[in-house]
């Protein structure tokens, strides 16, 4: 393996290449790792006195190519950045891989802006639901009332109707005591 000291000799991209499983960092690969960044053989160790990982740098000028950087880099870590082999790429695939890189990149962009459009739209559709919910609530409530109002005034039908028979029931007496009455007088 070569390896030259660079101090971020690559480009801006490769140092913010990383690994999904770095403390909730997320991941700039247009790929996943294969292997964990402390999944090689025989370790390198850094200045820090800790096995140094291997990363993938994905810069334009290195597409692909692996390096080693102290695992604590970016939190306070020693300065150690080495490239973990030499560059065997030609200039045709180095341009594929990083036009490759910059499709997958794109289509993982419009993928995450698709993704909240969906749930923009979902929300919006509750919403729309829930207006005539709402409305379908109000209406069975009002439903109810007049049912309520319903069985009030049939209850209350109905104790006419038994005042109504009592009084003709009353009347009819009355007259038929009229007629016995009557012949009399």
């Amino acid at each position: 393996m070569a390896r030259s000291i660079s101090s971020g000799g690559s480009s801006s991209r490769s140092a913010s290449s990383s690994w999904a499983g770095l403390e909730g960092e997320a991941t700039s690969s247009p790929i996943p790792y294969r292997e964990g960044p402390l999944e090689y053989w025989p370790a390198q160790m850094c200045k820090c006195g800790k096995k140094a990982a291997r990363w993938i740098s994905w810069s334009d000028d290195n597409p692909g190519r692996r390096y080693l950087t102290c695992l604590r880099r970016r939190l306070g870590g020693c300065d150690l950045w080495i490239w973990a082999e030499n560059s065997t790429t030609t200039p045709f695939v180095r341009q594929l891989l990083v036009d490759l890189r910059d499709m997958v990149w794109r289509l993982k962009r419009e993928r995450r802006e698709m993704q909240a459009e969906l749930r923009e739209a979902k929300r919006m559709l509750q919403e729309q639901r829930a207006i005539p919910e709402a409305e379908l609530r109000a209406l069975q409530e009002q439903l109810q009332a007049k049912d309520n109002e319903i069985s009030v005034l049939r209850a209350r039908v109905s104790d006419l109707e038994k005042q109504k028979r009592m009084f003709a029931y009353g009347v009819a007496g009355c007259a038929a005591l009229l007629m016995y009455f009557r012949p009399w007088m």
